[in-house]
């Protein structure tokens, strides 16, 4: 397939601090403890904290000449967005607070946030939807006009 915007955001303040956790705890499995059921929690918390890391290190947002796809991870929480679906006339420029932290979430008031810090979020919606999805890019002017150019290919 071929893209029109493509961009990845590595979660550096999650991985970061994960990473460090994870070698400690590592560390403790193999060299501090003799009981099995303090191994046994060990590696409990080892597996918990890869999955989460494999699941929320990265945001790929992309942008086909069909579909826009926000992904985390390896792409087991994704969402997919028809472009033929999208409103061209309902994008704005929003700014994401701090305390909205990052994710994906739904804040019951119509908005859907992809983000992986604060700051400035692409927002659009849907025709014939009251949901607002905002978009937290490097770049959201050239989002914008790839989302743009898409539903003119369409």
């Amino acid at each position: 397939m071929q893209y029109i915007y493509q961009e990845k955001q590595i979660v550096w303040w999650l991985v970061v601090p994960f990473s460090i956790i994870l070698f400690f705890l590592i560390l403790a499995l193999f060299i501090a403890t003799t009981s099995e059921s303090a191994k046994l929690g060990l590696t409990v918390s080892i597996v918990i904290m890869v999955l989460i890391l494999i699941n929320f290190y990265q945001l790929k947002i992309s942008v086909s000449q069909h579909y826009l796809k926000v992904a985390f991870g390896q792409g087991l929480f994704k969402k997919t967005f028809d472009v033929k679906n999208i409103n061209p006339g309902r994008f704005s420029i929003v700014k994401l607070p701090w305390y909205y932290g990052m994710g994906w979430k739904y804040d019951f008031s119509g908005h859907m946030f992809f983000s992986t810090r604060p700051g400035q979020a692409l927002s659009f919606q849907l025709k014939g939807s009251p949901m607002q999805y905002r978009i937290v890019a490097n770049d959201n002017a050239a989002l914008k006009a790839a989302i743009l150019k898409a539903i003119s290919l369409n």
